[in-house]
């Protein structure tokens, strides 16, 4: 059994929570942004491939408490990372330290156990490791809180948002994580048509198509470190993940609409969706939604509106003509809006059921319901 610390972003730490637990694993402490837990090789590809809402999964490989930076040394000097490492794999190595007596900077914390993993390389085989910070086959990972020191190895690789459907970004994007997790947070059950309007490049849209199929979330991401470990039946599971996930052809009953008037971002939108549509219908439009013609009598709207940062806009115009819009052709139907706060929502004229904070990015977001009558 491992122990894993699985991260996510702020306001999804319970629904990773319920995803690890029905992964079989074992939630020992839920932290902000991120899930300490327990489980097997399984578990730890099953996260990586299945979870929507995890960005990274770092498998714990020791453990102590240092008062020093010379206990320290001679802990990790102990650690056998030539069980994790190769002499002919390159490797890296990210570190946070807070509240720490004897170091407060990161990066001198990361060459302390940089040269630990050498050293024991070194002793153990008469070679060592090359680094290579940009693309390692294995990437380190330690926290260091006070005078406890925690060393992991990052089983992801790039983060977890990097789901490989996507061809390129809009101006403005939601990162898949986020739409995933915002998706979930709404509760949406299928029931309604999906309609995305502002789709930018689609992520809302994506999300909620492989979410609805019950598709393995990064079935089209290739690239894991877990793949290159080999100290576990990693690949083998692996490779029954995808074996188990390669029939894509279920059909999701719900009709999905994109629209956005931005002609490369409809292009780009078409180009990720038609990797993950299979059977569903999904409609991807170029159109102007406050002019567009409602093609259903009720639906489930979810948006991302400009936050008036790098798309810039009128908020008292734009939210204005937005309620009117919403108020004329979607009566009957929910609408969840992220946006940057009530000061722009105020002007739609609708009142919220509910606010949930998030960030995007570095930046904070709201994300609002509106029922429509």
């Amino acid at each position: 059994m491992y122990t894993l610390l699985v991260k996510t972003l702020t306001g999804f730490e319970n629904l990773l929570a319920d995803d690890i637990r029905s992964l079989g694993g074992e939630v020992l402490s839920v932290q902000k942004r991120s899930v300490l837990c327990k489980g097997d090789c399984k578990l730890i590809v099953d996260v990586n491939v299945c979870c929507g809402v995890a960005l990274y999964v770092y498998v714990l490989i020791d453990e102590f408490s240092a008062g020093s930076k010379e206990e320290y040394v001679r802990k990790s000097s102990k650690i056998p990372f030539q069980n994790y490492l190769k002499t002919n794999q390159t490797f890296a190595v990210k570190s946070d330290v807070y509240q720490c007596p004897w170091i407060d900077n990161s990066m001198y914390a990361s060459l302390l156990l940089k040269d630990a993993i050498a050293d024991v390389q070194r002793i153990a085989s008469g070679s060592r490791s090359n680094v290579d910070v940009e693309n390692p086959d294995i990437e380190f990972y330690q926290y260091i809180y006070r005078d406890s020191v925690s060393i992991y190895i990052n089983t992801s690789g790039e983060p977890l948002y990097k789901r490989g459907y996507k061809s390129l970004s809009a101006k403005a994007p939601v990162n898949e994580v986020l739409a995933h997790g915002i998706i979930r947070l709404s509760g949406y059950d299928g029931n309604l048509p999906f309609i995305n309007p502002f789709c930018g490049s689609g992520t809302f849209l994506s999300e909620a198509l492989l979410y609805k199929k019950n598709s393995c979330i990064n079935r089209f991401r290739k690239d894991f470190s877990f793949l290159k470990f080999h100290w576990d039946s990693f690949k083998d599971h692996w490779k029954k993940a995808m074996v188990t996930t390669s029939e894509e052809s279920m059909e999701c009953k719900t009709v999905f609409y994109a629209i956005d008037n931005d002609t490369s971002a409809i292009e780009n939108a078409r180009k990720s969706i038609e990797k993950i549509v299979g059977h569903s219908k999904v409609y991807v439009e170029k159109a102007d939604f406050f002019t567009w013609k409602n093609p259903v009598d009720k639906a489930f709207l979810m948006m991302n509106v400009p936050y008036n940062q790098r798309l810039k806009i009128d908020p008292k115009a734009f939210f204005s003509k937005l309620g009117e819009t919403l108020k004329k052709n979607y009566p009957g139907s929910e609408c969840w809006i992220l946006s940057a706060g009530k000061e722009h929502t105020k002007h739609l004229g609708l009142k919220s059921s509910q606010t949930i904070p998030l960030y995007n990015g570095q930046l904070p977001v709201f994300l609002q319901q509106f029922h429509i009558y």
